[in-house]
């Protein structure tokens, strides 16, 4: 699956329709690696960095694609009671509060696909999938419960759609329903946007990060692999070595607390249950004798944990996009640039994964082309913006995007009062 657009209307901060296009433009600038698409004349970008103030709402665009994820994996074991989880612009919940819609644009096997739905607390009210395996659109269905009748699909669908349509709840997705009962070519969609898109682990700056036993960065086979990337990252290490943990499963949270990060506890909890094994990681270095030596895990930086954390989920692509919140936690500006100079360059980046992540680092903007940078505003009514860097006429290419931003000309800026003037008496 290759990601083209996703959108998102009244949405957290977004109450007006925004896009994040993934579809480059004409523009010449560099890095110049795009991938191919006959969806898009001048390439499908790698890449996109979002940039704003705090509280702008950076994290709600990655968070937009999560939820579009999740709905479509998980609404169809829900219970028939239970309600959606719904947060509007503004948490408008009152009585006729508009409904939120996410949809989103993907190429699967050469044909372009878009899918998406509109929703409140209480149901999907609508759901559609289109395709266009030549120049022109298809209905694959279309789902309105205030539409006669409420129910309309196209004639290339095969199976028992009826039959699934009937089954489907007022608070489940149609693709999830076919899914989970075997509809090969919703499954396909459905296969697509749940195993395209990946969600990166969140950082926590207290605790080393354990791995399940499928973990990448476990694999014996891509050890050496994982090595080189080490190293090329500076991380100060001649080995690794996967340590297996002994847990009691009886242990109780608080014990579990003082071991792993937050984020990690209820896996952590559900592998004990379920018996599955995990690991920490234990970096061997040397000393100028020649002689190895190694810290125990709690006794790692905070920046040599996130960065084993950041390297495993970005090496466990094979395709698809991966969102990435706040890319330079913990991290050096020089490694979070190298990691994306491994999605922009056509050697590294071969099966053309795509990289989104959020970010304040304006050295990274060296790295990006202008239509790889979104900025995110919001305004006195706490109406969030979304605005890309190429849509600024006035910026070159040979000016940098970077003085640009600092200089406040492309916006997406805190506006900062004098604080010896807030903090004076």
């Amino acid at each position: 699956m290759r990601l083209l657009r996703f959108g998102m209307e009244n949405f957290r901060c977004f109450r007006e329709a925004v896009e994040v296009s993934f579809v480059a433009t004409s523009q010449q600038d560099e890095p110049a690696h795009r991938m191919a698409s006959a969806h898009a004349p001048n390439g499908v970008l790698p890449v996109l960095g979002v940039y704003g103030a705090n509280a702008a709402g950076k994290t709600s665009v990655i968070t937009a694609l999560h939820v579009l994820r999740s709905f479509v994996e998980r609404s169809f074991a829900w219970t028939p009671e239970q309600r959606i989880v719904w947060t509007p612009w503004a948490m408008r919940t009152g009585a006729g509060a508009a409904h939120t819609q996410l949809d989103l644009d993907f190429e699967l096997g050469g044909v372009r696909y878009h899918y998406g739905f509109r929703f409140d607390a209480r149901a999907f009210h609508e759901e559609w999938l289109y395709r266009w395996p030549d120049a022109r659109r298809q209905v694959v269905f279309e789902r309105n419960d205030a539409a006669e009748p409420a129910w309309r699909f196209g004639p290339s669908l095969r199976g028992d759609k009826a039959r699934l349509a009937k089954a489907t709840r007022s608070n489940a997705l149609f693709l999830s329903t076919a899914a989970h009962n075997n509809h090969e070519e919703l499954g396909a969609v459905y296969r697509a946007i749940v195993g395209g898109v990946h969600e990166a682990l969140p950082i926590e700056l207290n605790g080393f990060p354990v791995f399940f036993e499928d973990a990448p960065i476990l694999d014996p086979a891509r050890h050496e692999q994982f090595m080189r990337v080490l190293r090329a990252l500076d991380l100060g290490c001649v080995d690794y070595e996967p340590v297996a943990m002994s847990l009691d499963p009886a242990m109780s949270l608080p014990q579990l607390a003082e071991v792993f990060q937050p984020d990690a506890l209820e896996q952590v909890r559900s592998a004990l249950t379920a018996q599955r094994k995990l690991y920490r990681i234990v970096l061997h270095r040397e000393g100028p004798d020649g002689a190895r030596w190694h810290l125990p895990s709690d006794m790692e930086s905070s920046g040599t944990n996130v960065l084993l954390q950041r390297v495993n989920d970005l090496m466990q692509l094979t395709e698809g996009v991966i969102a990435v919140d706040e890319l330079e936690t913990s991290l050096h500006p020089d490694v979070c640039a190298a990691i994306i100079d491994l999605f922009t360059s056509g050697r590294s980046n071969e099966r053309g994964v795509q990289l989104l992540f959020t970010t304040h680092s304006r050295s990274l903007m060296e790295h990006l082309r202008r239509d790889e940078v979104l900025l995110v505003e919001k305004d006195a009514d706490g109406v969030a913006t979304l605005t890309c860097a190429a849509d600024y006429k006035d910026l070159r290419a040979r000016d940098s995007l970077e003085r640009a931003y600092a200089s406040g000309r492309v916006g997406a800026v805190p506006l900062l009062l004098d604080l010896d003037l807030a903090l004076g008496a």
